[in-house]
Protein backbone atom coordinates (compact mmCIF):
# COMPACT_ATOMS: atom_id res chain seq x y z
CA UNK A 1 0.00 0.00 0.00
CA UNK A 2 0.78 3.69 0.38
CA UNK A 3 2.76 5.05 2.30
CA UNK A 4 1.33 8.33 4.69
CA UNK A 5 4.02 10.71 5.93
CA UNK A 6 2.20 12.97 8.96
CA UNK A 7 3.71 16.10 8.79
CA UNK A 8 4.45 17.49 12.65
CA UNK A 9 3.29 21.09 12.91
CA UNK A 10 3.70 23.36 16.43
CA UNK A 11 1.45 26.05 16.89
CA UNK A 12 1.28 29.07 19.38
CA UNK A 13 -0.60 32.06 20.35
CA UNK A 14 1.75 34.39 22.27
CA UNK A 15 2.17 37.69 24.12
CA UNK A 16 4.37 40.39 25.75
CA UNK A 17 3.07 41.85 29.39
CA UNK A 18 5.22 45.23 30.47
CA UNK A 19 5.17 47.50 33.44
CA UNK A 20 1.37 47.98 34.32
CA UNK A 21 1.87 52.07 34.13
CA UNK A 22 -0.47 55.03 34.97
CA UNK A 23 -3.74 55.92 32.89
CA UNK A 24 -4.10 54.90 29.54
CA UNK A 25 -0.51 56.43 28.43
CA UNK A 26 0.97 53.50 30.55
CA UNK A 27 2.95 56.21 32.34
CA UNK A 28 6.14 55.03 34.44
CA UNK A 29 8.74 56.67 36.00
CA UNK A 30 12.08 57.11 33.78
CA UNK A 31 14.55 56.04 36.74
CA UNK A 32 12.50 52.74 37.74
CA UNK A 33 13.41 49.09 36.55
CA UNK A 34 10.85 48.25 34.07
CA UNK A 35 9.73 44.28 33.83
CA UNK A 36 8.89 42.01 30.57
CA UNK A 37 7.64 38.93 30.36
CA UNK A 38 7.16 36.89 27.15
CA UNK A 39 4.58 33.91 26.71
CA UNK A 40 4.42 31.46 24.21
CA UNK A 41 2.65 28.02 24.12
CA UNK A 42 2.37 24.89 22.38
CA UNK A 43 -1.45 24.73 21.20
CA UNK A 44 -3.16 21.75 22.18
CA UNK A 45 -4.63 21.35 18.62
CA UNK A 46 0.15 20.94 17.80
CA UNK A 47 0.48 17.49 16.99
CA UNK A 48 4.27 17.80 18.08
CA UNK A 49 6.20 19.33 20.93
CA UNK A 50 8.56 22.18 20.00
CA UNK A 51 12.05 21.06 19.95
CA UNK A 52 14.03 24.62 18.99
CA UNK A 53 12.17 28.07 20.28
CA UNK A 54 13.66 31.01 19.37
CA UNK A 55 12.61 34.74 20.88
CA UNK A 56 13.83 37.86 18.91
CA UNK A 57 13.20 41.29 20.71
CA UNK A 58 14.25 44.71 19.07
CA UNK A 59 14.50 46.96 22.08
CA UNK A 60 13.38 50.08 21.92
CA UNK A 61 16.16 53.35 21.67
CA UNK A 62 14.36 55.26 24.46
CA UNK A 63 15.96 52.45 26.45
CA UNK A 64 19.45 51.75 28.03
CA UNK A 65 20.23 48.57 26.04
CA UNK A 66 23.65 48.19 28.80
CA UNK A 67 21.28 47.62 31.37
CA UNK A 68 19.29 44.37 29.63
CA UNK A 69 19.17 42.03 32.61
CA UNK A 70 17.95 37.95 31.92
CA UNK A 71 15.15 36.81 34.17
CA UNK A 72 13.83 34.03 35.33
CA UNK A 73 12.38 31.30 32.57
CA UNK A 74 10.25 28.42 32.18
CA UNK A 75 7.48 25.75 30.54
CA UNK A 76 5.24 23.31 31.94
CA UNK A 77 5.06 24.53 35.44
CA UNK A 78 9.07 24.43 35.87
CA UNK A 79 10.67 27.89 36.50
CA UNK A 80 14.17 27.89 36.18
CA UNK A 81 16.30 31.17 37.89
CA UNK A 82 19.06 33.26 36.58
CA UNK A 83 22.15 34.54 38.52
CA UNK A 84 21.06 38.32 39.50
CA UNK A 85 22.83 40.74 37.39
CA UNK A 86 23.40 38.46 34.22
CA UNK A 87 23.46 40.45 31.13
CA UNK A 88 23.88 37.21 29.26
CA UNK A 89 22.80 33.30 30.31
CA UNK A 90 23.69 30.04 28.31
CA UNK A 91 22.99 26.86 30.13
CA UNK A 92 22.63 23.50 29.48
CA UNK A 93 19.55 21.88 31.65
CA UNK A 94 20.06 18.26 32.57
CA UNK A 95 16.07 16.79 32.35
CA UNK A 96 16.75 13.54 31.48
CA UNK A 97 15.65 12.57 34.63
CA UNK A 98 12.11 13.07 33.98
CA UNK A 99 11.92 13.75 30.01
CA UNK A 100 15.25 11.64 28.91
CA UNK A 101 16.72 14.76 26.98
CA UNK A 102 19.14 18.09 27.58
CA UNK A 103 17.73 21.50 27.05
CA UNK A 104 19.62 24.30 26.33
CA UNK A 105 18.91 27.99 27.19
CA UNK A 106 20.60 30.61 25.86
CA UNK A 107 20.00 34.44 26.23
CA UNK A 108 21.96 37.60 25.04
CA UNK A 109 21.46 41.02 23.61
CA UNK A 110 23.39 42.87 20.92
CA UNK A 111 24.15 46.10 22.33
CA UNK A 112 25.42 47.30 18.69
CA UNK A 113 21.87 46.80 17.63
CA UNK A 114 19.31 46.85 20.95
CA UNK A 115 17.90 43.27 19.83
CA UNK A 116 18.03 40.64 22.81
CA UNK A 117 17.38 36.82 21.46
CA UNK A 118 16.72 33.54 23.57
CA UNK A 119 17.31 29.84 22.41
CA UNK A 120 15.59 27.22 23.96
CA UNK A 121 16.57 23.58 22.39
CA UNK A 122 16.38 19.94 22.93
CA UNK A 123 19.22 17.97 22.87
CA UNK A 124 19.45 14.54 22.02
CA UNK A 125 21.95 13.28 25.37
CA UNK A 126 23.37 10.72 22.98
CA UNK A 127 24.18 12.50 19.74
CA UNK A 128 24.45 16.23 21.13
CA UNK A 129 22.01 17.21 18.87
CA UNK A 130 18.27 18.04 18.61
CA UNK A 131 16.40 14.73 18.74
CA UNK A 132 16.09 13.36 15.35
CA UNK A 133 12.54 12.04 16.02
CA UNK A 134 9.78 14.55 15.94
CA UNK A 135 8.28 13.82 19.01
CA UNK A 136 10.49 14.34 21.34
CA UNK A 137 10.68 17.86 22.95
CA UNK A 138 10.97 20.17 25.66
CA UNK A 139 7.54 21.81 25.16
CA UNK A 140 4.37 19.46 24.44
CA UNK A 141 1.32 20.18 23.00
CA UNK A 142 -0.47 22.22 25.64
CA UNK A 143 -3.49 20.78 28.37
CA UNK A 144 -5.41 21.92 30.95
CA UNK A 145 -2.39 21.76 33.31
CA UNK A 146 -0.43 24.31 31.24
CA UNK A 147 2.44 21.20 29.77
CA UNK A 148 2.78 23.79 26.95
CA UNK A 149 3.07 27.17 28.18
CA UNK A 150 6.75 28.76 28.58
CA UNK A 151 7.75 32.06 29.73
CA UNK A 152 10.96 34.19 29.36
CA UNK A 153 11.44 37.34 31.61
CA UNK A 154 14.44 40.13 31.53
CA UNK A 155 14.32 43.69 33.11
CA UNK A 156 15.67 47.11 31.61
CA UNK A 157 15.66 50.96 32.14
CA UNK A 158 15.18 54.16 30.31
CA UNK A 159 17.88 56.08 28.93
CA UNK A 160 19.28 58.25 31.07
CA UNK A 161 18.73 60.94 28.09
CA UNK A 162 14.97 59.64 27.82
CA UNK A 163 12.45 62.51 28.87
CA UNK A 164 8.89 63.06 29.36
CA UNK A 165 6.39 61.79 26.63
CA UNK A 166 9.33 59.65 25.33
CA UNK A 167 7.18 56.09 24.18
CA UNK A 168 8.63 52.55 24.87
CA UNK A 169 7.28 50.06 22.82
CA UNK A 170 7.97 46.44 22.83
CA UNK A 171 7.19 43.38 20.29
CA UNK A 172 8.85 40.25 20.22
CA UNK A 173 8.72 37.69 17.45
CA UNK A 174 8.91 33.85 18.11
CA UNK A 175 9.89 30.86 15.43
CA UNK A 176 8.43 27.57 16.76
CA UNK A 177 10.99 25.36 15.29
CA UNK A 178 10.89 25.59 11.52
CA UNK A 179 7.03 27.55 11.59
CA UNK A 180 6.88 31.32 10.23
CA UNK A 181 7.30 33.58 12.98
CA UNK A 182 4.93 34.66 14.91
CA UNK A 183 5.18 38.07 16.50
CA UNK A 184 3.31 39.24 19.67
CA UNK A 185 1.12 41.53 19.97
CA UNK A 186 2.53 45.36 20.79
CA UNK A 187 2.78 47.03 23.69
CA UNK A 188 4.06 50.28 24.77
CA UNK A 189 4.89 53.01 27.68
CA UNK A 190 4.97 56.35 28.22
CA UNK A 191 8.31 58.25 30.18
CA UNK A 192 7.52 60.49 32.41
CA UNK A 193 11.02 61.92 33.30
CA UNK A 194 9.80 64.79 35.90
CA UNK A 195 9.27 64.19 39.74
CA UNK A 196 6.19 66.50 40.39
CA UNK A 197 6.57 69.12 43.09
CA UNK A 198 4.08 69.69 46.18
CA UNK A 199 4.20 71.90 49.18
CA UNK A 200 1.53 72.72 51.66
CA UNK A 201 0.48 76.35 52.14
CA UNK A 202 2.04 79.02 54.63
CA UNK A 203 0.14 77.61 58.56
CA UNK A 204 -0.04 80.22 60.85
CA UNK A 205 2.02 80.30 63.41
CA UNK A 206 -0.22 80.53 66.35
CA UNK A 207 -3.80 79.01 66.21
CA UNK A 208 -6.15 80.16 68.77
CA UNK A 209 -8.52 76.76 67.71
CA UNK A 210 -7.37 73.42 68.54
CA UNK A 211 -8.65 72.93 64.71
CA UNK A 212 -7.09 74.89 61.87
CA UNK A 213 -7.42 74.38 58.26
CA UNK A 214 -4.36 72.61 56.28
CA UNK A 215 -4.24 73.16 52.31
CA UNK A 216 -1.81 71.80 49.90
CA UNK A 217 -0.61 71.90 46.22
CA UNK A 218 1.13 70.26 43.47
CA UNK A 219 1.82 70.00 39.69
CA UNK A 220 3.84 67.12 37.64
CA UNK A 221 6.52 68.55 35.08
CA UNK A 222 5.00 69.66 32.07
CA UNK A 223 3.50 67.10 29.87
CA UNK A 224 3.86 64.59 32.57
CA UNK A 225 1.10 61.76 33.88
CA UNK A 226 -0.46 64.49 36.31
CA UNK A 227 -0.76 63.80 40.07
CA UNK A 228 -2.82 61.28 41.08
CA UNK A 229 -2.82 61.57 44.77
CA UNK A 230 -0.74 63.35 47.67
CA UNK A 231 0.15 62.06 50.89
CA UNK A 232 0.82 64.83 53.32
CA UNK A 233 3.35 63.97 56.68
CA UNK A 234 2.89 65.36 59.82
CA UNK A 235 5.64 65.91 62.72
CA UNK A 236 3.98 66.86 65.85
CA UNK A 237 6.32 69.05 68.74
CA UNK A 238 9.67 68.18 65.95
CA UNK A 239 9.16 64.49 66.10
CA UNK A 240 9.15 62.39 62.73
CA UNK A 241 7.29 63.28 60.20
CA UNK A 242 4.64 60.55 59.80
CA UNK A 243 1.68 59.88 57.62
CA UNK A 244 -1.51 61.83 58.23
CA UNK A 245 -3.27 61.52 55.17
CA UNK A 246 -2.21 58.77 52.12
CA UNK A 247 -2.99 58.79 48.87
CA UNK A 248 -5.97 61.32 49.21
CA UNK A 249 -7.72 63.43 46.00
CA UNK A 250 -8.22 66.14 48.55
CA UNK A 251 -6.61 69.46 48.52
CA UNK A 252 -7.51 70.90 51.96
Amino acid sequence: GDKIVVIARPSDPNDIIGPKGFGDENWVTANETLAYKIRFENMATATAPAQVVTVTHPLDPDLDWRTFRVGSFGWGGMIFEVPENSSFYNQRLDLTKDHGFHVDVSASINIATGEAFWTVATVDPATGETPEDPLIGFLPPNNDKGVGDAFLTYTIRASRTAVTGDVIDAKARIIFDTEEPIDTPPIFNTIDAGMPTSAVSQLPTNADSKEFKVSWTGQDDEGGSALTDFTVLVSDNGGDFTPWLEDTALTE
